[in-house]
């Protein structure tokens, strides 16, 4: 079973590639189960069975114990994964969507460390405020559109009053499971403890379930948001930025991987509030996000593969361990640097928005100089491992990736050598920063510690209030007390007989069996 079960996720990944988008109903499973494919739901499923697949063959080598338990887990997980995909309905994607979720706790304490157990702990408590505010934001779009499917949610939901709810409990209940700042802070505890196999998929895979609740739910292409559209920008930029700097910050490989997942996490919310903004630009900004989320699974994939692989056994070696970050970095010919032109020159060029576009630009040198400090990091450091196969099947289709897109876009449009000016500068930068190293970290999880001090204040605030709202109750209690009926009266003494455990037990269990008889007897209750 352990050598099959990375096997599971090649069927997906046959009809992913077969073009096949059939509906089917399925009437027996939860409430009239709808599966089916879109051209969204494609996209998703192609590089998430790809991922799983190879992720799956890189950890039968990988683990050295516990295979049993990480493959049991690992299936679930890819289980709630592809379902969720091809989910058209309501109930079966939320179902599939908590059985990733929860499945994937496993994975991330697989190690059984402290720093595990840890991030385990902050992952299932916002998994579970993420699950109630999905379910609540799935309930409301039902109740609004009086349907469990998908396909009838835009018109009623576009011009319903209940939309700005809608809107916010789907933003941020998805948005937990994306890294949407600033509620992140599970990304960089999770990656860096959990396998490396695992750390993959909950990276290449498992965030853009986040993203793919987005895009069944908010009413993109349908009706402008100008209000919601600028606030998703902000908080797509802003993440943009601050998860890069805070990522250059990190001692860790994977730590600095986790930011860098949420940065460009980042790029998508911004590409998405630029949708809500812009409905009628929809269908063209559909298209470079999905090539854009694509690009990004299969970089982020093989980045995190690499960190398990003797990267230092060989010159060849260490050139294929700088080609995933290169493309993350945006170099020419690449995916990355592929899909960012994209973003510039099929969707900002029609929005006509400077600021926009200086903005993106700056993004490419964050990710670039974030990209150096992950490079810097694995070269330092001594950690033996092996050579993967499919860690060089990921490396060689990312490489073939980019080229496929000249079927409907020009080398102009898709490269250009004014790619190479943020590598320059992340060179540069970099070498000024081995020469004189960062001399200062931040803690991974960064919010989590001003989350921790709010809660703990609110706690201290919340008992003191209760303490003394239960010292006033007393009080007047005793007040009324003795003014009503003084000690030593008979209704004091006969308080007194009453609160007796024993007479108040056996008037309880009177009580009950009069209630009891008259249930039973005919004629009566």
């Amino acid at each position: 079973m352990t050598a099959l079960a990375p096997w599971t996720a090649l069927p997906s990944l046959l009809v992913a590639a077969s073009g096949w988008g059939e509906e089917i109903d399925i009437p027996w499973m939860l409430l009239d189960t709808k599966m089916g494919l879109d051209l969204t739901g494609r996209v998703f499923l192609g590089f998430t069975s790809l991922i799983w697949l190879l992720s799956g063959l890189y950890a039968r080598s990988y683990l050295q114990r516990d295979k049993n338990l990480f493959f049991s887990f690992f299936l679930l997980a890819l289980a709630g994964n592809l379902g969720l995909i091809l989910s058209f309905d309501v109930v079966s994607f939320y179902f599939f969507f908590a059985l990733m979720s929860f499945s994937s706790y496993v994975l991330v304490v697989l190690t059984k460390t402290e720093a595990a157990y840890f991030a385990g702990r902050v992952y299932i408590a916002l998994v579970i405020l993420g699950e109630i505010l999905v379910f609540t934001a799935l309930a409301l779009a039902v109740y609004i559109s009086g349907s469990l499917h998908f396909s009838d949610f835009a018109a009623a939901v576009a011009s319903s009053p209940y939309l700005p709810y809608l809107m916010g409990f789907t933003l941020f209940g998805f948005g937990i499971k994306a890294g949407l700042l600033p509620l992140h802070v599970w990304l960089p505890l999770a990656h860096p403890v959990a396998p490396t196999p695992a750390s993959a998929v909950l990276s290449a895979c498992m965030i853009k379930a986040g993203i793919l609740g987005w895009l069944r739910l908010f009413p993109l292409g349908d009706i402008s948001q100008p209000v919601w559209g600028g606030a998703v920008i902000s908080l797509g930029i802003i993440g943009a930025f601050y998860a890069a700097l805070v990522g250059i910050a990190q001692k860790e490989e994977k730590t600095v991987l986790a930011y860098s997942s949420i940065s460009q996490v980042g790029i998508m919310t911004f590409l998405i509030g630029l949708g809500l903004l812009h409905p009628t630009l929809w269908p063209e900004i559909q298209a470079v996000l999905l090539i854009y989320i694509t690009a990004h699974a299969l970089m982020k994939g093989a980045l995190f593969l690499t960190v398990g692989v003797d990267v230092q056994s060989s010159t060849f070696c260490r050139i294929a361990a700088c080609l995933p970050a290169l493309a993350m970095a945006g170099a020419p010919f690449m995916a990355g640097g592929a899909a960012k032109s994209l973003i510039k020159g099929q969707v900002l060029s029609m929005i006509d928005s400077s600021y926009l576009a200086y903005l993106l630009e700056g993004t490419s040198y964050m990710t670039a100089f974030l990209m150096f400090r992950y490079l810097f990091l694995l070269f330092q450091n001594d950690r033996k491992g092996r050579q993967y196969g499919s860690w060089w099947v990921l490396l060689g289709i990312l490489l073939l990736s980019p080229f496929f897109l000249l079927v409907h876009y020009s080398v102009g449009t898709l490269f250009s050598l004014k790619q190479l000016i943020p590598l320059i500068a992340a060179a540069i930068a970099g070498l000024i920063f081995v020469k004189f190293p960062i001399r200062f970290s931040i803690p991974s999880g960064d919010l989590l510690i001003v989350y921790e001090w709010g809660i703990t204040r609110c706690g201290r605030f919340l008992r003191r209030l209760g303490e003394g709202i239960l010292f006033l109750k007393n009080t007047a209690v005793r007040i009324f007390a003795s003014i009503c009926w003084p000690k030593g009266s008979a209704l004091a003494r006969l308080e007194e007989t009453l609160t007796t455990f024993p007479v108040f037990g056996a008037l309880l269990i009177g009580l009950t069996l009069v209630f009891f008889l008259f249930q039973i007897i005919p004629g009566q209750g």
